[in-house]
């Protein structure tokens, strides 16, 4: 079976797509990285690697700004919902964006297409356990944003192979915009952390280490059609201990402050990934002690 060398990595400025450029860069693969209107961000050259890494600018929803060809799409790019973003910009941005992508990549005879889908698409989850089964109920506009991105990878059918990831925060150097990373800064800086359900189990989190790893070993396998899996923590640990060792890491100087939860806890099944995709990620224990570790300058 050939492996996949030539990959366009799109959101390459942002903390997962800059991460997976280069780690694909690493791995021996050629990147073409698209970074959004904001522009490169964290994503840097590599001198000892010439050759490997092209860096692009450009806006999706005007069009793909690379006329080559390339073997896989690595589809990162997102807007995600804050204050002054608005619900067009989400739809323009995530959808029509996608669209184009999705469109691109028949007309270029891409083989492979890995599209960052989110946990937002089920909306209200009631729990107790997440997996691909759990219907949708009410999403938000950025759920909606994220399965239909999903959907139109899904009307492709056996013409493009393509696998939508489901997923939790990611975690790793410099995070930013989940609760893991908002509580680790909070950590660093010895401010409060606030938690709900102390003694809920918790697995609602994937390293970028391990998601790089478990994309590089898809490029390298073949699938037909559309999958849409949700990926997480291998096993469990409790949401008290799980900041009490965020804390720990920085000193111990942050007090913990436990809130009145606002919806029910949940945890997350792997089972299908694990069963058709040979995903494997660390154990949740060590994967905090890594993020406390490489957060610390």
């Amino acid at each position: 079976m050939a492996i996949t060398k030539q990959v366009l990595v799109t959101g390459a400025g942002g903390f997962s797509g800059a991460y997976l450029a280069q780690g694909l860069v690493s791995a021996g693969y050629e990147v073409v990285a698209i970074a959004g209107r904001s522009g490169s961000g964290r994503l840097r050259l590599d001198p000892s690697r010439p050759g490997r890494l092209i860096i692009l600018e450009g806006d999706l929803a005007q069009g793909i700004p690379y006329t080559g060809s390339v073997e896989a799409i690595i589809h990162t790019a997102s807007v995600s919902p804050e204050p002054k973003i608005t619900v067009s910009e989400i739809i323009r941005s995530n959808v029509e964006g996608t669209r184009r992508l999705v469109e691109w990549a028949r007309q270029q005879g891409v083989r492979k297409f890995i599209n960052f889908s989110s946990l937002s698409v089920f909306g209200q989850i009631d729990g107790p356990v997440l997996d691909e089964s759990v219907p949708r109920v009410n999403p938000d506009a950025y759920g909606v944003s994220k399965w239909l991105g999903e959907q139109l990878l899904a009307d492709q059918g056996e013409e493009l192979s393509a696998l939508s990831l489901r997923l939790p925060g990611i975690i790793g150097p410099r995070a930013v915009r989940n609760w893991l990373a908002t509580a680790l800064a909070a950590a660093k800086e010895g401010r409060d952390i606030t938690y709900y359900h102390p003694t809920a189990d918790y697995n609602n989190a994937v390293h970028i280490d391990d998601l790089c790893r478990f994309i590089v070993s898809l490029l390298e396998r073949d699938w037909c059609g559309h999958e849409m899996i949700v990926l997480g923590c291998a096993d469990m640990i409790k949401v008290r201990d799980l900041v009490s060792a965020l804390s720990a890491g920085f000193g111990g100087r942050s007090g913990l402050r436990e809130v009145a939860p606002r919806r029910p806890s949940f945890t997350l099944s792997i089972a299908r990934a694990q069963k058709l995709y040979d995903y494997r990620p660390m154990a949740i224990r060590y994967m905090i002690e890594r993020f406390v570790e490489e957060n610390k300058d």
